[in-house]
């Protein structure tokens, strides 16, 4: 493979679950709500929520195996001709509920589908990990160090809407944005390019780690579950905002453009 090789997304795969949680049906379970109107506060009128009987297959694993079983029906690949297999998941569900580190979801759903002789690892970058996995993948292809592969994501997340329903005092309390999340996966395969007009350009991803504490998952303090805890005011100060503006000008500049 030439130094110019460039990758491309060859396919893509979503798995929703069945199941439709609408915004007032979820604020109708929260103690401390209060008469906020969480849908004109968030935009979110409903949300997919997992279905918890294990023979639903709606947990994380679940999820993510359906996905990328999608991503490569449209694919001219099979699970065979995959290099590597990258899981991005945050949430790690399955069997129902257990939670589960070892072994990686990269090989347990590179064996579910076939992908015998695929490399495969996990990463783990919260929001950004899908991109993460895509980056890795795409710098690999360029490299010559694979010719294609898969990345996916499972993410069972409304568990956390379901601790802030029990736990949540107010609009101002920090588990107030885990009410705007749902539950799905997606997948992509990805494999060389060979048209300018179907590639990806570019990729960049910017760490600021100190404001890493701003949004964290862990168990719950108060009750058993996990929750997630965003300090959305500090999330939205100006220098924080200012961030990927500045961030993109000086990427714009290496390359001689603007924003405009």
């Amino acid at each position: 493979m030439s130094a110019t090789a460039y990758s491309r997304i060859e396919s893509m795969g979503v798995c929703l679950p069945t199941g439709v949680q609408t915004t007032p049906q979820l604020a109708a379970t929260i103690r401390g709500n209060g008469g906020v109107d969480i849908e004109k506060i968030t935009g979110i009128a409903e949300r997919r929520v997992y279905n918890p009987e294990p023979a639903a297959g709606e947990d994380s694993f679940g999820l993510a195996l359906s996905a990328a079983r999608d991503a490569l029906y449209s694919s001219r690949h099979t699970a065979a001709d995959l290099d590597i297999v990258i899981s991005a998941s945050i949430t790690r569900f399955k069997d129902g509920g257990r939670l589960t580190f070892e072994p990686s979801f990269a090989v347990m759903l590179a064996r579910e589908l076939g992908a015998r002789s695929a490399v495969h690892f996990d990463v783990s970058n919260a929001c950004a990990g899908m991109m993460t996995g895509v980056y890795l993948l795409d710098r690999m292809i360029r490299a010559g160090a694979v010719r294609r592969g898969m990345v996916v994501s499972g993410e069972q997340a409304t568990r956390v809407a379901q601790t802030a329903a029990r736990e949540i005092a107010d609009s101002y309390d920090p588990q107030f944005a885990s009410l705007s999340v749902g539950d799905s996966a997606a997948a992509v395969v990805l494999d060389a390019s060979t048209d300018a007009a179907d590639r990806i350009h570019y990729i960049e991803l910017m760490t600021c780690s100190e404001y890493s504490h701003l949004c964290i998952g862990m168990p719950s303090d108060c009750t058993p579950g996990i929750a997630l805890y965003t300090d959305n005011r500090s999330m939205h100060k100006p220098d924080r905002l200012r961030l990927w503006p500045r961030y993109h000008a000086d990427f714009l500049a290496k390359i001689g453009r603007t924003f405009a």
